[in-house]
């Protein structure tokens, strides 16, 4: 039952899936390791498999990845872990490097990096942390090349039926509901004026342009609220797709003809798939973009939001329209030369440098509590019960089921295999 790599997620389809699949790709097929992937909740599977390496995408997002980072090293494990939302700000370091990390402690051996400005505020910030970090480039944005050749034309006639255009409205992730339950920070505030303005501008959208087809993306950590989609009872539009696990986000780009949403790195996605991306933002003074004003489009009104689509789809483009350089430049700035060197690549060398050392000694003890829990779950799992609201999911089988992982795993095989074999002959 042993294993060399335990790669560990949330949901076994997804960002951080596709964030690990490229990687759990070279482990498997070019260094020939044995690598088992499981859910963050199954503790149990540290003691049942005994790998040398953990490999997670994100340590410090939630307190499950938290703390199976910070278990797994207390039981001789290395921890590698990749970064989830790499383009940090320098004023906000704290939440991008620990998160829900309170005791400030590196919980993984090897933390990467998307980028150069991230790794040098960190490490000033953090000195303490100089053996830890390292810059890798975003491995989930990497699919951008890997599935570069992949054709979308019978799904997007499918999806887009007798409907003209296809927008986009990508989902935020801001929950009405718990912000009113929370203390009214000055940020809480904010978030609730985007949510009221995102309310108004999608019902507006959806009323004015019956022609256009709206998907709309649901964040992953709001499927069971009462988020925006939801209340505004999206689904009885006719001319609305509610887009919730059916489609990957690669997918859905690639059969929109315009995105809309807020300030995401779901942008970087839409520029490296050859989309417009409109970002809102009419109160883009108190929340800052994570890129520089030359380099994206910003509609502050309702009205200046109208413009834009009506221009875009008249004349093929918007008037001052962005220099290739520098939304070239902004995306190497933000997720590194990826086309140089493949973050898989690296995050795998270094996955197997780990595999190749000597064990560590333990340094905690068995948390005889947290493995009950985690038989529970799997016991859970084997009967057909719904679970009415569990982080967002309501089926447990999409924590415990690797098998969701594997199907996805199998789609990009075939793009796996002719990028790895064109990139080796590239370099050799």
């Amino acid at each position: 039952m042993k294993c060399d790599v335990l790669v560990v997620m949330y949901g076994m389809r997804g960002r951080d899936a596709e964030a690990l699949i490229p990687v759990v790709y070279l482990l498997k097929e070019k260094y020939g390791l044995n690598v088992k992937v499981r859910s963050v909740f199954d503790t149990l599977s540290l003691h049942i498999l005994k790998p040398k390496v953990l490999l997670i995408n994100g340590c410090t997002g939630s307190r499950h990845t938290y703390f199976i980072t910070k278990y797994a090293q207390s039981q001789g494990i290395y921890v590698v872990s990749q970064h989830a939302e790499g383009v940090f700000r320098e004023d906000d370091l704290s939440s991008f490097i620990w998160g829900l990390n309170t005791e400030k402690k590196a919980t993984v051996d090897t933390y990467f990096m998307w980028n150069k400005n991230a790794y040098d505020w960190s490490l000033s910030t953090y000195p303490q942390l100089n053996t830890v970090l390292k810059i890798s480039g975003s491995v989930g944005h990497e699919k951008w090349l890997i599935k570069n050749t992949e054709d979308t034309k019978i799904l997007k006639q499918k999806v887009i039926k007798n409907f003209q255009k296809v927008i986009t409205f990508i989902g935020d992730g801001i929950v009405k509901e718990d912000l009113l339950k929370m203390t009214q920070t000055e940020k809480n505030k904010r978030f609730l004026k985007l949510y009221d303005q995102n309310k108004e501008y999608l019902i507006y959208l959806i009323n004015k342009y019956p022609q256009f087809l709206f998907l709309l993306k649901v964040h992953p950590a709001v499927f069971n609220k009462n988020d925006l989609i939801k209340e505004i009872e999206a689904e009885s539009y006719p001319n609305v797709l509610v887009v919730r696990k059916q489609y990957s986000i690669d997918k859905v780009i690639k059969i929109s003809d315009l995105l809309i949403g807020l300030n995401s790195t779901t942008q970087l996605d839409a520029w490296l798939g050859g989309r417009l991306f409109i970002c809102l933002n009419n109160i883009s003074k108190e929340m800052p973009l994570n890129f520089k004003k030359e380099s994206q489009y910003v509609a502050k009104s309702k009205a200046e939001l109208e413009f834009m689509i009506n221009q875009y789809f008249s004349e093929g483009e918007l008037l001052e329209s962005i220099s290739p350089d520098i939304v070239s430049q902004e995306i190497i700035d933000s997720i590194g030369d990826i086309a140089k060197k493949s973050p898989s690549i690296t995050v795998a060398e270094e996955v197997v440098s780990y595999c190749q050392k000597e064990k560590k000694v333990k340094t905690g003890n068995v948390n005889y509590k947290r493995l009950i829990r985690s038989f529970l779950n799997w016991c859970v799992y084997f009967f057909p019960i719904k679970i009415k609201k569990l982080n967002g999911f309501n089926q447990l089988k999409l924590y415990f089921q690797p098998s969701i992982f594997q199907q996805q795993y199998n789609e990009f095989f075939p793009f796996l295999e002719k990028y790895f074999n064109e990139y080796q002959k590239e370099r050799s």
